[in-house]
């Protein structure tokens, strides 16, 4: 099995360097390059699966780079790299097309699974930064489709909502990964969404209501 490329772009050299070594301890990810802006994330980004990506940056911030290279053909797995969950450009780098978002503090188990997640085509969100999504969406109502999952499906949703990934929740509830991949499908097509974001948003929603 071929290792996950991943590429580093962050303005500070201190937090590529952390991110480096962390990504580089997972036996099956190697890192093929770093950047300090967006355009060096430009270049980069036909060379990677997946690119970890700070949001800001000078010359060409991470929204900017983004935009690009979601065009390209083989475009990366994009990861969006913050230091406040508290960040107004996070929703706007989800509209983009980023599959996940993570803080620079999130702890180094958790960042080789979201690289891992997003390889496989899984969308990642922390859950911190989770709930501040739908913090700045605004109080909703539950969506009454949520009310038509089963428990076992609702347990699942909730799980997303914390950004655990599909092998992370199979762990957790002692089922294989077929398992739960069967049951985010089945989620996705009850709920009528078509990314774990959404599915995070509504079961968040359901839990504030």
């Amino acid at each position: 099995m071929e290792p996950i490329r991943v590429a580093i772009v962050d303005d500070e050299a201190l937090v590529r360097s952390g991110l480096r070594m962390i990504v580089e301890g997972s036996p099956n990810i190697v890192c093929v390059g770093e950047g300090q802006n967006g355009r060096d994330a430009i270049q980069l980004a036909p060379s990677c699966d997946v690119l970890l990506l700070d949001i800001r940056m000078p010359l060409v911030d991470g929204i900017q780079a983004l935009q690009q290279i979601v065009q390209l053909i083989d475009a990366p797995k994009v990861i969006m790299l913050t230091a406040f969950d508290t960040d107004q450009n996070i929703l706007t780098t989800m509209k983009y097309g980023a599959v996940g978002f993570l803080l620079k503090t999130t702890p180094p188990r958790q960042l080789v699974a979201a690289v891992q997640a997003a390889a496989a085509g899984q969308t990642i969100v922390t859950g911190s930064v989770m709930s501040k999504l739908v913090e700045k969406a605004g109080k909703k109502p539950a969506n009454p489709l949520f009310a038509m999952l089963s428990d076992r499906e609702k347990e699942i949703a909730g799980l997303v909502a914390k950004g655990l990934t599909n092998d992370e929740i199979a762990k957790q509830l002692f089922v294989s990964l077929s398992t739960v991949k069967t049951h985010i499908a089945r989620i996705m097509d009850k709920l009528g969404c078509d990314n774990r974001v959404k599915i995070a948003i509504i079961a968040l929603e359901a839990q504030q209501a």
